[in-house]
């Protein structure tokens, strides 16, 4: 963080007064983070590595650090990485513990390898109590053996559901037969995929999540034919459209509450113009909106109520806004077009009747009419003051700038590039 002067000559305009930029890889002076327990994050090598609670996690999933910031979300799964546990069933295959290095960096992963001659399935089964109409996340991690593919599917009490096929020599989705087109596949190191679909149970409260392993786009196969298998870790089953971050289970459910990151007091005071000011936000936050409800990259609050507020967010996959609000009533509501997925670059800048937006070098959009809210003693990061289960941006936020002035045009174009 730079502690500003706010008689700024025209040389120094381009200069930010507030600098937070985790790509660095280093934890941001002056930025509390609340979180109840102990969350995984990916390190700089690539690991899986915990991190204590309360302390910001900088994570290199996507090969750039950021500061990682998730909702709250429970393992359903009680035995994340015990596939021969008493809570994993199997069919036809052998399941041998500590086969290889896991993506946490230790000798931890299982190998399931195909068993019994015929043409028969070869699986893994973790069962779990889900509410019906609701929709989750099923994920694992997965690295080629012998065998290149695993099937991921659910059985609910009408039958199978919610199928995709994952080839772990290519990083590809085969098929993907999910009610909503869910599968992904994301590369980690030594060669390990983190495999997931969505489902959703309609007529009951069961499922019964497999892991296959596949051959040629099939989970029916010979092993006379076809020997061998693929290595597993990390299972998950979790509320959401989408996997969040690790949470490993040994024997019950485990909850990793939500992170809550800011600034607040002379952390704050020190740098923010309440009158006027620009801010520039990088982020990969690109989770998708429950509902007509926004995703914060930032905001800055009274931290009590949503009465007063600027924040820089995202209303849909594609639409990044400047949303602006004082005394309870809206004073600017404008946006650009976004990236959805990969990182996107949003500058945003207030001041009495002119608020003014561009995400990733776009043209400007604006608004000439309007209050800027008083009051203000908050920035939150990566979330908003209220509703974290719908606020929170679940991504990384890499770089937070403010100048303490309202920038022109061209220098906004410019930085938001």
């Amino acid at each position: 963080m730079i502690t500003p002067s706010f008689g700024l000559t025209a040389t120094e305009r381009v200069l930010p007064r507030l600098a937070l930029d985790w790509t660095t890889g280093l934890a941001q002076s002056g930025v509390d983070v609340t979180r109840a327990g102990v969350a995984t994050f990916v390190g700089s090598n690539g690991f899986i590595q915990s991190a204590t609670a309360d302390t910001q996690r900088i994570d290199y999933s996507t090969g750039v650090a950021g500061l990682l910031i998730e909702e709250s979300r429970t393992n359903l799964f009680t035995q994340s990485n015990e596939f021969d546990g008493a809570d994993w069933s199997s069919l036809n295959v052998a399941i041998s513990g500590t086969a290889t290095q896991s993506p946490d960096g230790t000798t931890n992963a299982y190998f399931i390898e195909g068993q019994n001659s015929g043409n028969l399935q070869h699986r893994v089964q973790h069962d779990a109590t889900v509410v019906t109409n609701t929709v989750y996340s099923f994920s694992v991690f997965a690295k080629k053996g012998n065998i290149t593919q695993i099937r991921m599917d659910v059985a609910h009490a009408s039958g199978f559901a919610d199928v995709a096929y994952f080839d772990l020599d290519s990083g590809t989705v085969v098929s993907d037969a999910t009610f909503d087109n869910s599968a992904k596949i994301e590369s980690f190191a030594n060669g390990w995929y983190r495999c997931s679909i969505n489902i959703k149970n309609t007529v009951d409260t069961l499922s019964n999540c497999y892991v296959r392993t596949a051959v040629n786009g099939s989970s029916t196969y010979n092993v006379d034919s076809y020997s061998g298998g693929v290595y597993l870790y990390g299972a998950q089953l979790e509320e959401g459209a989408f996997h969040t971050s690790y949470i490993p289970t040994t024997s019950a459910q485990v909850t990793r509450t939500a992170d809550v990151a800011s600034m607040t007091g002379t952390d704050f005071s020190d740098w923010f113009n309440a009158s006027e000011g620009t801010f520039f936000v990088q982020s990969d936050g690109n989770a998708p909106i429950p509902g007509s409800t926004a995703r914060r990259y930032m905001e800055v609050t009274e931290n009590s109520t949503v009465t007063n507020q600027i924040s820089i967010e995202y209303r849909t996959t594609t639409q990044a806004r400047l949303f602006v609000n004082s005394a309870g009533a809206s004073q600017a509501v404008i946006s650009r077009t976004k990236t959805d997925g990969g990182f996107n670059s949003v500058v945003g800048s207030y001041k009495q009747n002119l608020f003014q937006i561009a995400c990733n070098g776009s043209t400007l959009a604006n608004d000439i009419a309007g209050d800027v809210p008083s009051g203000l003693n908050t920035l939150k990061i990566g979330s908003g003051f209220d509703d974290l289960a719908v606020r929170c941006v679940n991504g990384r936020i890499s770089k937070i700038l403010y100048w303490p002035q309202s920038l022109i045009a061209n220098e906004i174009q410019a930085f938001s590039r």
